[in-house]
């Protein structure tokens, strides 16, 4: 579509060729794992409460869900409702996720992912917060469908898989 599609062939080459370095190595059952990581990815969130308020998260039908996937976990959102439903304390608890992942682009800095973290700490309540599995992801590629998506897998595999069951 842009006119030259040596370079597109070539991109999509080397995509795909990430892709399946990240699925050998982070794909294969673990051995010790009894199934996969239940993973919750929040996208937003409503600052209407001190506790954080309502946090937007990857429903099952997305571009979120398939990376998940890819990198070798499972979507803790199981319910068929809409692509980024907004959940509540209570929701969050009854979905308890092993792992969190927040996406920020462009998170400003260190005072800013430990603001964020703090703001997951009052919810002692779920899993991966007692663990400390709650992750904040600041790159501006975190929230992009685009040819950098590799790079976001790249980053949730490693997260994913380096945690124990």
């Amino acid at each position: 579509r842009c006119g030259v599609p040596d370079k597109g062939i070539s991109l999509r080459s080397s995509l795909e060729d990430r892709i399946k370095e990240i699925q050998l190595e982070f794909s294969p059952p673990r051995p010790l794992a009894p199934s996969p990581p239940r993973v919750l990815v929040a996208v937003g969130r409503l600052m209407d409460k001190a506790s954080g308020g309502e946090i937007f998260i990857s429903g099952r039908d997305g571009f979120y869900d398939d990376l998940i996937t890819l990198a070798g976990g499972v979507n803790a959102y199981r319910e068929e409702t809409l692509r980024f439903p907004a959940i509540s304390d209570e929701g969050l608890i009854r979905i308890d996720p092993d792992v969190i992942l927040e996406m920020v682009p462009d998170l400003a800095g260190g005072d800013d992912m430990a603001s964020l973290l703090g703001l997951w700490n009052t919810k002692s309540g779920v899993r991966a917060v007692q663990e400390g599995q709650v992750h904040i992801l600041g790159e501006d590629y975190v929230v992009v469908p685009g040819p950098r998506f590799v790079d976001l897998l790249e980053d949730m595999a490693k997260i994913i898989n380096s945690i124990e069951n």
